[in-house]
């Protein structure tokens, strides 16, 4: 389990905002590949002012929908805490 600021915990209709959200995924469904880190630096084209191009570059790509019941949402007032 993962907590997340990012994800609302105040949903809900009107001034009842005790709805959660809760995202369920399988996690070797989902793909990610990066590169390395690149990084080159360029003297030739500033040499007149002595300066320096930095160049960092790295790529990544991600599939998070190749199987589509790998990620779903669980909302509604079904997550609201029991009161005793």
């Amino acid at each position: 389990m993962y907590l997340d600021a990012n994800v609302t915990i105040t949903m809900g209709a009107g001034s009842a905002t005790n709805q959660d959200l809760v995202y369920v995924l399988r996690g070797p469904d989902l793909s990610l590949w990066e590169s390395d880190l690149q990084v080159e630096s360029f003297e030739q084209p500033y040499a007149d002012s002595a300066a320096v191009l930095f160049r960092c570059i790295a790529y990544s790509a991600c599939v998070p929908d190749r199987y589509a019941g790998s990620v779903n949402l669980i909302s509604g007032s079904g997550l609201v805490a029991p009161v005793l």
